[in-house]
């Protein structure tokens, strides 16, 4: 069974994520990031370059595992499954980071470890991380409720 959400949820999936680790971590960094991360009533994040660092960062995943040119202008597909949601999240911290240079964001890089097979190493990041996309496609989130299975 490999789960897809649309980039939206993927999205909001991280911001679900970083919602919780800020609740247990408060940094001023990502306290901002989550401000510049929220969507508005149009769908489109408070900072619409943000959505844009999004974009790019699924795309790389995207082209990643398809071994596509990187740098495509859009998307390359509408949908991401749950571990290439998790690298895209790593990918879109480490643009912030890279931008602010914050040791706060590079402490929640630092957390957010993959094993050689792609498994989240540290259990409570891998326990949060699937309560997030849990809720995410859930009847929790009004807004992303849709949620698809492919077998």
């Amino acid at each position: 069974m490999i789960e897809k959400l649309t980039l939206k949820q993927a999205f909001r999936t991280v911001i679900k994520f970083l919602d919780g680790y800020y609740k247990n971590n408060p940094s001023d960094d990502l306290g901002l990031l989550l401000g510049e991360m929220q969507l508005q009533n149009d769908n489109i994040s408070a900072d619409s370059a943000t959505w844009g660092y999004w974009i790019d960062s699924a795309n790389r995943v995207i082209d990643q595992e398809n071994h596509l040119e990187i740098d495509m202008p859009n998307p390359t597909s509408d949908e991401l499954n749950v571990l290439d949601t998790f690298k895209a999240m790593i990918n879109f911290l480490k643009i912030y980071h890279n931008q602010i240079q914050s040791d706060d964001i590079q402490a929640i890089l630092d957390d957010l470890r993959l094993s050689d097979n792609n498994e989240i190493i540290d259990w409570a990041v891998k326990r949060n991380w699937r309560e997030s996309v849990d809720y995410i496609v859930s009847d929790k989130d009004p807004m992303y409720g849709y949620f698809q299975i492919f077998r």
